[in-house]
C-alpha cells in the first residue's frame, strides 16, 4: 500500500565522508532514506512529500522535483557508450570568463609508478647501470626577481656577501614541474593543505541556496537555526555555555547607528558607543518575537526598545554583541542571554577548533583571540544531527564551516593514505620520501655571477599580494559546463567535485610600467601600514646566477625527468621568488651535462697533477634522456601514439602556462590581472577557463 505524508529532509556528510540521508516525520520520527537517486545537499532542512510502499520510502520531491529509486522502470539503465542515446541537454548560456594572475594545470587520471617499484636505489654505493654526475645550471633573470632571506631585510637572499637563489628554492620548481610531467601523486601537506574552509553569502548562486539552507529557516520568516550561547576555555578545551530561553527565545535584535568605528544602539548615550567586532554587558526588558516588514519581507525576530548600562525594571542581563558596518544599510545589532544554569555545557570539538584557527579569511573577529583577553565571550552556533557542535560564530549569521575538506575534493588514488606505500611515483623515487628513503639528487644554491650595485633595481613596495584564496571556488574547483556554468549550477566546496590542480603563476612583464599593470605601489603608504611587505631590492633582467645540480644512481628516464623539468621547449620558462603575481620572477635555464664514471674514477688517483675525476661532458645526449623519460611515461598512461609529451592534453595546458608569448601586452596583462573588488566579476561568480582557452582567447 503507497501513502504520502509530509516530513523535514535531513542531508549531511558522516565523519566517514559519507552523505546521509534521512526523513523525519511529523510525529518526530527519523528514517533513514536508502537507494534513492543521488538527493544534493541543499535539500537539507527543506519540507518534502514523501512516499511509501508498505512502510519503505520509494520517492521524496522536493519542491518540484522528484527523487525516486536508482533501479525504478523510471530510470534508464546505463548503457554501452555506443549505443548510449543522445542526451538532450539545457541550452547553456555563454558567460563571461574570469581572470587571475593564476591558473591551474590538471590533476593527472592515474600514477605512474616508478620503475623500481619499491626497490629505491640508494646512495651508499653505486649500481651498475645507474647514472651518476651533476648538471651544471645557468639562470637568466627575464623580468626582475626578488628572493627574501629575512622578514624584516629588503635586500635580496644573500649568505656571506653571496646574492643567491637557494638551491631550496630551484628544488621546488624542479619538484613541480616533475610532479606534473611524470604523473606523480597529489599530497597532502606537499601538494595540498587539507582543511576545512568557510564560507558566507546569502546570495542566489548554488552556494548562497547552502548557506541559506544551514543557518536562516525561510518558512519561519527567515529566523536564524543557530543557537546562543557563552564561549568558555578550561585548560586546552573549549566549551559553549547554552543562554538562557526567555519569551522563548535566546536572542534578540536592536536597532542604532553607527558612529565612526563604533555602534550606538537604541537606549546608550554617545560617550557609551561600542566598538566593533567587540561585547559589552547590558541591561534589557525581554521581547518576544515578531514578524517586522523589511523590504517586501516579514522577518521574524525579538526587538529590543533599549538597552542600558545599568539595572531597570524588569530589565535582565545579556550581552550587546557589535559587528562591522555593511556600507549605509546595517542599523541592527544582536543582544543574548546569559548562560542557563540548567544546561551542561557542550564541548566543542577538537577539529572544529583548528578548521577555526586555519581560516585565513577571517580578519576582524576571531572569538579564540577575544578569549585570550576575557573569561568568557558570547557566540552563537550550530549543533549536527547528534548535538555536537558544528560551527560557532560571532553573530548569527557566521561564517559557516564546509562539511567537506579540501582533501575530499582530491582523487584518493592520487592521495593515498599514509600507510599506503605500495605505489611510488618517479619524483618520490627521485627527491626521497620521508621516514622510507632518502634522495638522489641535491640542489646548491645558485650564485649571481658579478655583485655589481647596477645589477640591484632601487628599493620599492611590492603591491599587496592579496588573490582571491581557495574559498574562491568559481577558480578552484572544476565546474560542470566550464567558463559557462551558471551561478544555479556552481560546485562549491560541499559538492562533489574535483580540484583544478597544481596552482601557478603566469609570465607578465611588468617592467618599468608606471601604470596599473605594475608591480611597485604608487603614491605614500598609510600609517600603521600593515598589508603590504616590506619594500624588496629585486635583481634586474638581464642578470645571471649558476648554480649545480648532483645526482647518484639515477635511472636514464629519471635523469630524463630531471633535464625534461630544467630544460623546457622554447618559449617557455620558469618562475621564482617573490611577486610573481605581479611580473616579478620570470627566468630562463639552460642545462650543462656532466657523467662520472665511479668505476674508472676509483681506478687511479691522479691525472698528471690534477686529481682524476672521470667526468665527461653529454650535453649531446640530454634529449636522448629526455625523450626516453617521455617514452616511459606516454606508454604508461597508455598514449604511445603521442610523438611527444607535451602533446599530452595536461601537457598542453602546462605549456599554455610556462609561454611567454605575449606577455608584456596590454591584452594579456589585463586578462590576467586580478579581479577588481569594486567589479561585478567577484559578485557573478565567473569561472576561470583553463589556460590553453586564455591563450586562444589573446589571439
Amino acid at each position: 500500500m503507497i501513502t504520502e505524508e509530509k516530513a523535514t529532509l535531513k542531508v549531511f556528510l558522516s565523519k566517514k565522508k559519507k552523505k546521509i540521508v534521512n526523513v523525519i516525520f511529523a510525529d518526530g520520527k527519523s528514517m533513514p532514506v536508502n537507494g534513492l537517486v543521488d538527493i544534493p545537499y541543499e535539500a537539507n532542512e527543506k519540507e518534502v512529500s514523501v512516499k511509501r510502499d508498505d512502510g519503505k520510502v520509494v520517492e521524496i520531491t522536493v519542491g518540484e522535483k522528484k527523487y525516486g529509486l536508482k533501479n525504478s522502470p523510471n530510470i534508464q539503465p546505463k548503457v554501452s557508450p555506443e549505443k548510449a542515446p543522445k542526451k538532450h541537454f539545457t541550452k547553456v548560456e555563454k558567460r563571461e570568463p574570469s581572470r587571475a594572475p593564476y591558473n591551474f594545470i590538471p590533476l593527472n587520471d592515474v600514477v605512474v609508478e616508478s620503475e623500481h617499484g619499491s626497490l629505491i636505489p640508494g646512495f651508499g654505493s653505486y649500481k651498475d647501470g645507474l647514472l651518476s654526475g651533476y648538471i651544471d645550471l645557468t639562470i637568466d633573470t627575464i623580468t626582475p626577481v626578488y628572493i627574501r632571506r629575512l622578514s624584516k631585510q629588503s635586500e635580496f637572499f644573500e649568505i656571506g656577501g653571496r646574492s643567491l637563489i637557494p638551491g631550496s628554492t630551484i628544488r621546488g620548481l624542479t619538484k613541480n614541474i616533475m610532479k606534473i610531467a611524470s604523473f606523480a601523486k597529489f599530497q597532502e601537506k606537499e601538494d595540498f593543505e587539507d582543511r576545512n574552509l568557510y564560507y558566507r553569502t546569502v546570495d542566489s548562486s548554488s552556494i548562497g541556496k547552502l548557506y541559506k539552507s544551514a543557518l536562516i529557516d525561510e518558512d519561519a520568516g527567515c529566523f536564524p537555526k543557530v543557537q546562543a550561547g557563552i564561549l568558555k576555555r578550561l585548560g586546552a578545551r573549549y566549551f559553549i555555555e547554552p543562554s538562557k530561553y526567555i519569551e522563548k527565545t535566546q536572542f534578540y535584535r536592536i536597532n542604532g547607528s553607527f558612529e565612526g568605528k563604533s555602534f550606538l544602539p537604541n537606549g546608550l548615550e554617545k560617550s557609551d558607543a561600542v566598538k566593533t567586532f567587540t561585547f559589552e554587558k547590558v541591561h534589557f526588558a525581554p521581547e518576544g518575537c515578531k514578524l517586522y516588514p523589511h523590504s517586501g519581507l516579514k522577518l521574524k525576530y525579538a526587538r529590543l526598545d533599549k538597552v542600558s548600562k545599568i539595572q531597570f525594571k524588569d530589565s535582565i542581563e545579556g550581552y550587546l554583541i557589535i559587528s562591522g558596518p555593511l556600507g549605509k544599510k546595517k542599523h541592527m545589532q544582536w543582544v543574548i542571554n546569559t548562560a542557563d544554569p540548567d544546561k551542561s555545557a557542550l564541548v566543542i570539538p577538537q577539529q572544529v577548533i583548528e578548521d577555526y584557527e586555519e581560516d585565513k579569511s577571517r580578519s576582524s573577529t576571531n572569538l579564540l583571540k577575544m578569549l585570550e583577553k576575557a573569561q568568557e565571550v558570547p557566540c552563537f552556533y550550530l549543533t549536527d544531527e547528534k548535538g555536537n557542535i558544528s560551527d560557532f560564530g560571532h553573530t548569527a549569521l557566521f561564517r559557516k564551516r564546509y562539511s567537506w575538506s579540501v582533501g575530499d575534493h582530491v582523487p584518493k588514488k592520487l592521495n593515498p593514505e599514509k600507510d599506503a606505500n605500495k605505489v611510488s611515483d618517479v619524483v618520490e623515487a627521485i627527491f626521497g620520501k620521508l621516514e622510507h628513503w632518502a634522495g638522489r639528487v641535491y640542489f646548491e644554491d645558485a650564485e649571481l655571477q658579478s655583485n655589481g650595485a647596477n645589477l640591484f633595481m632601487d628599493k620599492a613596495t611590492l603591491k599587496i599580494l592579496s588573490s582571491p584564496k581557495p574559498t574562491c571556488f568559481q577558480h578552484y574547483l572544476e565546474q560542470p559546463s566550464g567558463t559557462n556554468t551558471s551561478n544555479n549550477d556552481l560546485r562549491h566546496w560541499d559538492s562533489e567535485a574535483t580540484i583544478r590542480g597544481y596552482k601557478m603563476y603566469w609570465h607578465r612583464n611588468t617592467h618599468g610600467r608606471e601604470d596599473d599593470f605594475g608591480w611597485k605601489e604608487r603614491g605614500p603608504l598609510p600609517k600603521n601600514d600593515s598589508q603590504h611587505t616590506r619594500p624588496v631590492k629585486p635583481v634586474q633582467p638581464g642578470a645571471q646566477f649558476k648554480g649545480r645540480i648532483r645526482f647518484e644512481n639515477l635511472s636514464r628516464v629519471e635523469l630524463g625527468g630531471l633535464l625534461f623539468s630544467l630544460e623546457l621547449p622554447d618559449d617557455c620558462y620558469h618562475k621564482v621568488g617573490l611577486g610573481k603575481p605581479y611580473g616579478l620572477g620570470s627566468v630562463a635555464i639552460k642545462t650543462d651535462l656532466v657523467l662520472i664514471d665511479r668505476a674508472e674514477r676509483y681506478s687511479r688517483l691522479l691525472n698528471g697533477d690534477n686529481w682524476f675525476l672521470s667526468e665527461k661532458k653529454e650535453n649531446s645526449s640530454i634529449d636522448i634522456y629526455k625523450k626516453e623519460f617521455e617514452r616511459f611515461v606516454l606508454s604508461s598512461i597508455g598514449e604511445d601514439n603521442l610523438s611527444s609529451l607535451w602533446d599530452n592534453e595536461r601537457m598542453i595546458e602546462l605549456r599554455a602556462m610556462l609561454s611567454l608569448n605575449g606577455y608584456s601586452s596590454n591584452a594579456w596583462l589585463g586578462k590576467t590581472e586580478y579581479l577588481q573588488l569594486t567589479s561585478d566579476e567577484y559578485k557573478n561568480r565567473y569561472v576561470l577557463p583553463k589556460p590553453s582557452e586564455v591563450r586562444d582567447s589573446s589571439k
